[in-house]
């Protein structure tokens, strides 16, 4: 009878050790699943960072793709994250949610010489601003560049007109004091680091500006459906600075005359 009564105390103990194996494997298989991570097109300057993580896991990033005179924040699923400065880095740590979730930053400049732009950049070099609107087909951009004879190009393309392709033209030195008036009123140094997009938006517009220095200053910025403050004031008087140009350019293509078409 001893026998027996130990022969099923020993089953009885077996089957409540695979009960448990069980159940650790199921809880296991249920942290194991794996979500995707939304980085915003900026995957590359986030080391480290894997297109998903199972939930649960404490994720490590590293950001050192710094600039000089720029205030850095991160967000993970839409809230602000601290990052810890660690080894000329910003390190952002976080536990992986139960859900895809997304990790992007914002940069803002944040030097205050508003007023006093001329005496940082006395001579534009070389600017570039560009719009898209993929599914509208009113995208252009406008370049000028000074080379190093002094001479100053201005070039654009225009969506409407992309059987003109570029269309470029001399400028004066006065058209270059007036660009750099306008940069100087609207500001434009705050906008040095803005890189920031809204992932909601699948049709939107977009932009980029591009402006270097005779002192190898610079301004860098983009957006995609997503606009530094004072954005549609710029624009107006960018617009209205080229305006002649384009114009100009325009019935200088429209008169040119055309390669007759292939038989």
């Amino acid at each position: 009878g001893e026998n027996d009564m130990s022969g099923k105390n020993t089953v009885i103990i077996v089957l409540v050790v695979l009960l448990l194996i069980a159940a650790v494997s199921v809880v296991s298989c249920a942290g194991g699943k794996k979500y995707q991570v939304d980085y915003h097109g900026q995957t590359d300057l986030f080391k480290g960072a894997k297109a998903s993580y199972a939930a649960g896991k404490h994720v490590t990033l590293r950001f050192d793709m710094i600039a000089t005179d720029t205030d850095y924040s991160f967000y993970v699923d839409g809230e602000a994250v601290n990052a810890s400065w660690e080894n000329n880095a910003y390190v952002i740590r976080f536990v992986m949610p139960d859900h895809d979730t997304e990790v992007y930053f914002s940069a803002v400049n944040s030097m205050t010489v508003s007023g006093a732009f001329s005496e940082y950049y006395p001579e534009i070099t070389s600017f570039r601003y560009s719009y898209s609107n993929p599914f509208g087909g009113c995208g252009y951009f406008y370049k000028v560049r000074r080379d190093e004879d002094d001479r100053i190009t201005f070039t654009c393309y225009m969506d409407e007109y992309r059987d003109f392709g570029e269309m470029t033209c001399e400028i004066s030195d006065t058209v270059c004091e007036d660009l750099r008036k306008i940069l100087e009123e609207c500001d434009l140094i705050k906008w040095d680091g803005f890189h920031e997009s809204d992932p909601d938006v699948l049709d939107g517009d977009g932009f980029s500006l591009d402006v270097y220095f005779a002192d190898e200053c610079s301004i860098r910025a983009s957006g995609s459906n997503a606009f530094p403050s004072g954005y549609p004031d710029f624009v107006t008087r960018l617009d209205a600075l080229f305006a002649p140009f384009t114009e100009e350019l325009l019935k200088v293509y429209e008169n040119a005359p055309r390669p007759e078409p292939e038989e």
